[in-house]
């Protein structure tokens, strides 16, 4: 009879502990269950804005690709180290990307773009009249040779590919990773389950950091923006391949060997907060285009052996 009773306080024993660590998991993972509910039926990457530094490894591009950063350095007047750390600043709004670019230390973006299912442009009056004034400044022919522009502002991708005689097809066909895609509650619990969590009022802030990655992710109940999202790393295609195991288990398959060409990267964005975009019509003629073309023969020309036909492959 006592080792039945004996036997009965181990399993009331059991049974407590059980029930304790069932309390504290709910204690610990509530929480981040009703935050993972928040983040699945709020984000989305179809209304964002973001900002993002970048410095390119110029060993990882192809030779056709160094050609083109350094011939718009040539171009415009900006260092050519400037060309390999950019700034992009923008929003998403539907299918369309806008982008205003920045090489480093430049106030002044180099130009902006705007990319789409349906059409890609760019605002080429920035490019023309940074390259006019630059080549102007110190020679007073190419004030008559390179006119003020006076024709509307953008340009589609294939207009550029035909005055700069390059191959733009992997701006025209860049699209964001799992664009469509819907969290579903679970990924979203398996996401916010292995960062450390903090509250603050209405706002609850997750973070992770793992070998030189670092990403920081806010939810706001009663904000505008949403949810803020903050990542930066070394090597980013070293990590994505080190996550790639890990990021599979919730339906994101991401190839890290095409983002080799990064050595660092700084991103935020704010989910949820974001403008209304549309694609401008504003686009030169075909006139221009032409005029445009016979003025880089020309610059070649005076410039000696200065080439500016590459092929992107």
């Amino acid at each position: 009879m006592k080792k039945k009773h004996i036997g009965l306080k181990i399993l009331l024993g059991f049974i407590v502990l059980l029930l304790l660590v069932t309390v504290g998991l709910f204690v610990r993972f509530y929480p981040v269950y009703k935050d993972a509910k928040f983040l699945a039926e709020n984000f989305s990457l179809t209304c964002l804005t973001y900002e993002f530094e970048a410095e390119i490894n110029r060993e990882e591009l192809q030779e056709n690709q160094v050609k083109l950063l350094d011939t718009l350095a040539e171009l415009t007047g900006v260092k050519k180290e400037a060309m390999y750390r950019l700034r992009v600043q923008g929003s998403v709004d539907g299918d369309i990307i806008h982008a205003v670019i920045y090489p480093e230390g430049q106030t002044e973006p180099l130009t902006e773009l705007y990319l789409s299912d349906e059409e890609d442009v760019v605002n080429c009056a920035m490019i023309y009249n940074r390259m006019r004034a630059y080549y102007t400044a110190d020679n007073d022919l190419l004030t008559y040779l390179i006119p003020v522009w006076n024709d509307h502002e953008y340009v589609s991708l294939e207009q550029i590919e035909q005055m700069l005689d390059v191959d733009l097809s992997v701006v025209r066909n860049f699209r964001i990773p799992f664009l469509g895609k819907k969290l579903t509650d679970k990924e979203a619990f398996v996401v916010l389950a292995v960062m450390k969590r903090e509250k603050d009022g209405n706002r609850c802030s997750y973070g992770v950091k793992s070998d030189g990655l670092e990403i920081q992710l806010g939810l706001n109940y009663e904000a505008v923006s949403v949810i803020d999202v903050e990542i930066s790393g070394e090597k980013p295609a070293e990590q994505l391949e080190n996550l790639s195991g890990k990021l599979s288990k919730i339906g994101v398959h991401l190839d890290g060997s095409k983002w080799r060409f990064l050595d660092d990267i700084a991103m935020e964005a704010t989910v949820g907060s974001g403008e209304t975009l549309q694609i401008p019509q504003d686009k030169i003629s075909q006139t221009t285009v032409d005029l445009i073309a016979n003025i880089r023969l020309i610059i070649k020309e005076i410039k000696g052996n200065w080439s500016v036909t590459f092929p992107i492959e």
